[in-house]
């Protein structure tokens, strides 16, 4: 192998590029992340040599160099965009192989690894990773590349990811703390801070309006009133921005008490046909989540409608969310009790628990 003293142009070119497209999450910009110096330091050159130990090189004055880790990150580049994580996390998981000889390399890996979980939705994935880059990079992978390359900018990106991910977690407390310490880092995040702080008055609002429409339809329900009961869990399953999947069970069993039942609101068949639509236009997995979105929304008009809870099931689990999947199919035998598929979608229903288990471990 050639021995490497000075940046390859294109190497370092490659690097700048994968950090300001991959490095950026939430408007963090990462053109300033490489020092200007040229010359390597000892540590930089011995993590090089480690992460290409099986790379092709270019002698001074060559042609471009093709290392397998950039082809395997511009493959994960490339799947995340089309919607398949799942791909994209392989190609990253086959890169670790090759860089594992290098702290800072393998420390890249694993942030592109947390923001790629991020995107998939897969946050307790995603924390883990941004985890190990931070401890990378502010450890050995830092010593690697110190006085080379501006670290800051990564280990905001880190935190950055875990603070999207414990936001999206419902976790905000966690998140305020992670834009907090970006803040020391230095990139101001009080319009983040200010906006969660918000968000968690009004959560609170919000739940202090639900539990008082819970205990309504509780007392509503034990006095057979069966009617505004219904009418009290429709007003607790809606209020807030959070989706409570086990209200839908209330709501269900109280509508195989009315007589007559409500009727489909006109809302919730024109959502389920969005839904429709955004499935047959689906080319990858933002037009399914696009489908979900719009099964959830008629969900909520129409909890007692069984379809959707069946087809919203096959969706989690085309979109890789087996626990979400199994929970939906779950409801759908309680709204469907004489579905004639119901044997069929029992050895469905155990495969999503099983994989739903499997994910877990």
């Amino acid at each position: 192998m050639v021995q490497i003293h000075r940046f390859n142009h294109f190497s370092i070119r490659w690097l700048l590029s994968f950090m300001i497209i991959w490095g950026i999450i939430g408007g963090i910009s990462m053109t300033n992340s490489l020092l200007p110096g040229t010359w390597f330091s000892s540590a930089w050159a011995q993590a090089k040599k480690k992460a290409t130990s099986s790379s092709r090189e270019t002698t001074s004055g060559g042609s471009q160099a093709n290392y397998p880790y950039q082809e395997l990150w511009n493959e994960a580049e490339r799947l995340e965009k089309a919607g398949d994580f799942a791909g994209a996390v392989k190609a990253l998981e086959q890169a670790q192989t090759i860089l594992k000889g290098s702290y800072f390399y393998t420390g890249l890996n694993h942030l592109k690894m947390g923001t790629t979980y991020y995107l998939w939705g897969r946050c307790d994935e995603a924390l883990k990773h941004c985890d190990e880059a931070m401890n990378l990079l502010q450890g050995r992978g830092g010593k690697e590349v110190r006085g080379v390359v501006d670290l800051p900018p990564l280990i905001r990106s880190c935190l950055l990811c875990k603070a999207r991910a414990y936001e999206k977690k419902g976790d905000f407390e966690k998140a305020i703390a992670e834009h907090e310490a970006m803040t020391k880092a230095g990139q101001d995040q009080s319009a983040e801070i200010n906006r969660l702080k918000q968000t968690i008055a009004y959560r609170k609002e919000s739940e202090e309006k639900k539990q008082l429409a819970l205990q309504k339809a509780n007392e509503a329900e034990q006095q057979g009133q069966y009617k505004e009961a219904f009418q009290y869990y429709m007003t607790a399953l809606n209020t807030g921005d959070s989706f409570q999947l086990p209200a839908t069970e209330k709501i269900i069993s109280l509508y195989q008490k009315l007589n007559p039942p409500p009727p489909l609101p006109e809302e919730a068949l024109k959502y389920a046909a969005f839904a429709s639509f955004a499935i047959k236009e689906a080319k990858d997995n933002k037009g399914y989540e696009k489908a979900l979105s719009e099964y959830i929304s008629a969900i909520r008009l129409a909890p007692w409608w069984s379809d959707l809870y069946l087809n919203t099931a096959l969706l989690f689990e085309q979109l890789g969310d087996h626990q979400s999947a199994y929970a939906f199919l779950k409801i759908y035998f309680i709204a469907a009790p004489n579905a004639p598929d119901r044997e069929q979608l029992k050895t469905k229903l155990y495969e999503l628990e099983f994989k739903a288990q499997q994910a877990k471990r």
